[in-house]
């Protein structure tokens, strides 16, 4: 069984010894190193102290060159869409990633690709002769220029090249974390409370923030006319399918003065002023700790500015 290495940011590192740190990026693979800038982006691959590859980033941090001693290879992208590698152009049609490439337009060749709903190439047409490429739920580990796994292509030392971080097929995980962390920890499954088979957490919300207000916009260091509050309201789940929303403002001409809740219950005001969006697990305990403390500072949690 392979052993996996990784370095204080967890980047991956030894396939043989692995080694393993906190922030999971790839740094040693056998006798392979790896070394990334401060964007985690893989800047040099080495082998017993020669180095067997460097890579050179575009301003929007897409891969722009791999420089080898056999040569030079470039790649330019149109947002998150390959268009060009190496003198073959691509074609693409619409994906959620970007861009999915279904033509490779080279010199004097054009070679059709054929995908998968994912984005991922299963086979090609060359000369009028198709050839299948074999490939996992995982993707390949492989130099085919037409392979590509969710739209994105293999680059020899990276894996499949995405925006921000690489993909490897073989060890079937990414060469570093995610950018945003792992809020909900090691459980995949906890954005839909373990039941995949019924919820879908499509924005990976986990609930609606409204801000409203019953200003017609006229306030000002002289009118202090109006009133605003927010409202929330936690996405359903197993437990609570259809959840309630609750109200939140800070009174000062309420008994007791300070933070109310619900106070403002369905009160229905469509000012321009009124906004709503949703937030992540983060977002909301950031929300419900300032809501706590509002409710501890009692009447201090309202008090009227004189200029």
């Amino acid at each position: 069984m392979d052993k996996y290495q990784y370095d204080d940011k967890d980047r991956l590192p030894n396939i043989a010894y692995g080694i393993c740190g906190a922030s999971g990026r790839l740094v040693k693979e056998g006798e392979k190193t790896y070394e990334y800038d401060w964007l985690d982006k893989i800047m040099q691959v080495a082998e017993d102290g020669k180095e067997l590859a460097r890579f050179e980033y575009h301003n929007n941090n897409q891969l722009a060159k791999a420089i080898r001693e056999s040569g030079v290879e470039t790649f330019e992208w149109d947002g998150l869409a390959l268009i060009e590698r190496n003198g073959t152009k691509y074609i693409n049609e619409s994906h959620a990633g970007g861009g999915n490439p279904i033509l490779a337009v080279g010199g004097e060749t054009t070679e059709a690709i054929f995908t998968d709903m994912l984005g991922t190439s299963i086979g090609y047409v060359k000369d009028g002769n198709y050839s299948e490429i074999t490939k996992t739920s995982f993707g390949a580990d492989t130099s085919d220029k037409l392979s590509f796994f969710t739209g994105k292509p293999y680059v020899d030392g990276l894996g499949y090249a995405f925006l921000f971080r690489n993909y490897r097929a073989d060890m079937g995980k990414w060469s570093s974390t995610d950018l945003l962390g792992y809020f909900d920890w090691i459980n995949l499954y906890t954005y839909c409370y373990n039941t995949i088979t019924v919820y879908v957490d499509y924005l990976g919300a986990s609930g609606t923030l409204t801000i409203h207000s019953s200003s017609t916009g006229e306030a000002s260091s002289t009118n202090t006319s109006g009133h605003s509050w927010i409202e929330y309201i936690p996405d359903p789940t197993p437990q609570n399918p259809n959840p309630e929303s609750t109200t939140y403002g800070t009174w000062g001409n309420k008994d007791p003065i300070g933070l109310h809740e619900n106070l403002k219950k369905n009160y229905n005001y469509t000012d321009e002023a009124t906004r709503s969006t949703h937030l992540n697990d983060e977002q909301e305990k950031s929300i419900m700790d300032r809501i706590k403390e509002y409710r501890e500072m009692g009447e201090d949690a309202w008090w009227l500015l004189d200029n």
